[in-house]
């Protein structure tokens, strides 16, 4: 029997999604020239969405993160690459991810942001996972910094997702939808294929 992928949000979804979320981000930073930092490389296509979808002016940048491997939370978070701390100061600060789960991450993304003396952080997902695992004391670090978190739905539950730049293992970026991965039968034939060719 052939197993129908799960799809969490139809592309259909995003799009409306993404257009809400761009709407309320120009209605509130309206002449206020926002620094929007995309945490790469999950939020590159959702956060050039966004910004396809801004009616205001604002400043686009990037930040680069891992707190994860493979399909397994990790419990440290490595910053790569952060703008510099001047780009900051007393700014409008809207940091871009497609979904925030266990807040770890993004708990080090404020942080560092928040050294910088911006003059607000807020926060902008498509999806609010807000399961069990989820990091408590992140998730009220993260509340106290931030002015304002903008977010296109709400999950309560641990499915691990892909699609619309949310990877396994580096597969799955590039898929419209967004799949529970647990009902992507080929899963693991792709990552053996691919582990194949790179011994080649």
């Amino acid at each position: 029997m052939k197993i129908q992928r799960k799809i969490i949000l139809s592309r259909t979804k995003i799009a409306e999604l993404t257009k809400k979320l761009a709407q309320a981000l120009s209605s509130d930073f309206v002449n206020q020239k926002p620094l929007m930092i995309s945490v790469m490389d999950g939020a590159v296509i959702f956060a050039a969405d966004i910004l396809r979808g801004m009616k205001t002016h604002c400043e686009f940048s990037s930040c680069s993160c891992a707190s994860y491997c493979g399909d397994e939370q990790g419990q440290a978070v490595q910053l790569f690459s952060v703008p510099e701390r001047d780009k900051f100061k007393d700014r409008h600060v809207i940091v871009i991810d497609t979904i925030l789960d266990s807040c770890k991450t993004m708990k080090s993304i404020v942080d560092r942001i928040h050294e910088c003396e911006p003059a607000s952080i807020s926060l902008c997902v498509l999806i609010n996972k807000e399961a069990k695992s989820r990091d408590r004391f992140a998730l009220q670090a993260i509340a106290g910094r931030c002015s304002q978190m903008y977010a296109g739905i709400h999950l309560t539950t641990d499915q691990f997702v892909v699609g619309y730049g949310l990877d396994y293992h580096g597969f799955f970026r590039n898929w419209q939808d967004i799949i529970d991965l647990a009902s992507v039968p080929e899963k693991q034939k792709m990552i053996e294929s691919f582990r194949e060719r790179m011994k080649l």
